[in-house]
């Protein structure tokens, strides 16, 4: 295989077919055009004639129609991965948007109560008690939407007070299961906010996720269904029974079916994949590929999902034989392999993948644990601007209805800390470049409180630093003009 087997990106004269002189609509007739066209071919084979009538000669290029749609219509990339570094739990994660909406810290503190805002057609909602507490990062308006009780609160990114996290990311073409009529449904909007609310661990969040079609987990490997484990459409046809066994314990949370139609959602809030982290270093993606769920539990054995990394564009299965090539390129006897520089999700999932495992595996402190993930986060952050070379975004804002005319870029970087101790978030974003932290131990999750939600621009940006400050904290002094010939500042301490 060659390495443009699996590129994202477009060939030059897909570049020039596509820019912007013409209205957008006009693109993406002609991507829509194109994609009929391409679903009548072998899965690997698009040629340049099939976009370009009249070309004199065709040139194949060898990749999914998936990938190809993908650099044809622009989308909104995220980046998240697991670090390992020993005694520190840390995982992290980009919030890649378009737009400048601004974004909130929003609190759901314990025992309360939530109640489903999203619900099937003819269908009743339903409710459940908040079992952890947890802060999650929403957008402004789906921030007061759930603050007022009016919606449902799109929970983007969260950790709970058991140290359990999910995030959502981008992934075009997802199709979800449809409602089941006799079973609990949960809109994937909501899912998120559920499983944190009800889940202390990975292997609970795959139990309430599996043992929906009356198959429990330890059921499931038995059978063998580990890598990964499918469950939708095809697997209720087995006609067992809908209900999850142990649903609704104290120690277990019940089984859902997590549904989303067209006629629920726009399709952007259905193009998703989410990760679920814990404590003790467990991870589980969840994917809906052709209306079922796939589960991806690296506690199960799944090798995808042991990686720790999760970009977009295409299914994990698919990034981990791209990373398993890469690193097969490393092997030879000559194996000077470049590491991939752009921003499409090939290629911010390898470079997370190669400069996490590079990190430190023992740093020092928590701050250096920190430091060392912002800086695998900073590797894979896309920087605000119209035309920012290697991205395939939108830029006229009319995707996700902003005028700012900015395409996908980095909203927000974050940092979760999973540990006991520590539990928190660090974060920073667009407008603030400093480093903030919230610990769940002060967000007000306790019995009793209300739901609170945190600008998540505010704090200082900048620590000043001047000299005689900095020689004060430091219990030493500065002196200007450096032994030899270099000039500026250089600390001194004092020996006393």
């Amino acid at each position: 295989l060659h390495a443009r087997h699996f590129a994202l990106a477009p060939p030059a004269w897909l570049a020039r077919r596509v820019k912007r002189t013409t209205p957008l609509s006009q693109h993406r007739r002609v991507a829509h055009k194109a994609s009929l066209r391409v679903a009548k071919r072998t899965p690997f084979e698009i040629s340049r004639k099939t976009f370009k009538e009249g070309a004199e000669a065709t040139v194949h290029m060898k990749l999914p129609p998936l990938l190809f749609l993908t650099a044809v219509l622009g989308v909104s990339g995220c980046s998240e991965f697991a670090m390992r570094q020993g005694n520190f739990q840390l995982s992290a994660r980009n919030e890649d948007l378009a737009g400048m909406d601004p974004w909130f810290i929003v609190s759901v503190p314990i025992n309360s109560t939530t109640t489903t805002k999203l619900n099937p057609a003819g269908m009743a909602p339903w409710s459940y008690r908040v079992v952890h507490g947890y802060v999650a990062f929403m957008q402004n308006a789906s921030a007061r939407e759930y603050l007022s009780g009016d919606g449902p609160g799109r929970v983007l990114d969260g950790l709970n007070d058991a140290g359990l996290s999910v995030g959502a990311m981008t992934l075009i073409n997802s199709t979800l299961p449809a409602p089941d009529p006799k079973g609990r449904n949960i809109h994937i909007i909501e899912a998120r906010g559920f499983l944190l609310a009800t889940c202390a661990n990975v292997s609970q969040a795959v139990e309430a996720l599996s043992s929906h079609n009356g198959l429990s987990l330890d059921e499931r490997c038995q059978r063998g269904a580990l890598q990964p484990i499918s469950v939708g459409r095809r697997e209720r046809r087995d006609g067992l029974s809908l209900v999850g066994r142990r649903q609704g314990s104290a120690t277990q949370p019940m089984g859902v079916n997590v549904w989303a139609t067209l006629d629920s959602t726009s399709q952007r809030f259905i193009n998703h994949h989410f990760t679920v982290r814990d404590a003790a270093g467990d991870s589980l993606v969840v994917e809906f590929i052709g209306g079922e769920m796939r589960l991806h539990h690296a506690g199960s054995g799944d090798a995808a999902a042991a990686l720790g990394v999760v970009t977009n564009e295409p299914e994990l299965p698919w990034h981990a034989r791209n990373a398993e090539l890469w690193r097969w390129k490393r092997t030879l006897s000559e194996p000077a392999v470049s590491l991939p520089g752009g921003f499409y999700p090939d290629e911010r999932f390898l470079r997370a993948l190669v400069l996490r495992d590079a990190a430190r595996t023992h740093p020092p402190t928590l701050q250096d644990a920190v430091a060392d993930t912002f800086g695998v986060l900073s590797s894979v952050s896309v920087p605000l601007g119209t035309g920012v070379p290697g991205t395939d975004t939108d830029l006229t804002g009319s995707e996700s209805g902003y005028s700012e005319r900015m395409g996908d870029h980095t909203r927000w970087s974050a940092v979760r800390d999973h540990s006991k101790n520590g539990l928190g978030y660090y974060w920073r974003d667009e407008g603030n470049p400093g480093v903030r932290r919230l610990l769940l131990a002060d967000a007000f999750l306790g019995h009793g409180e209300s739901p609170r939600a945190w600008p998540m621009s505010e704090g200082a940006w900048f620590d000043d630093a001047k000299p005689a400050k900095m020689g004060s904290s430091l219990g030493g002094s500065l002196f200007q003009d450096r032994p030899g010939n270099q000039a500026g500042y250089w600390y001194r301490q004092e020996i006393t």
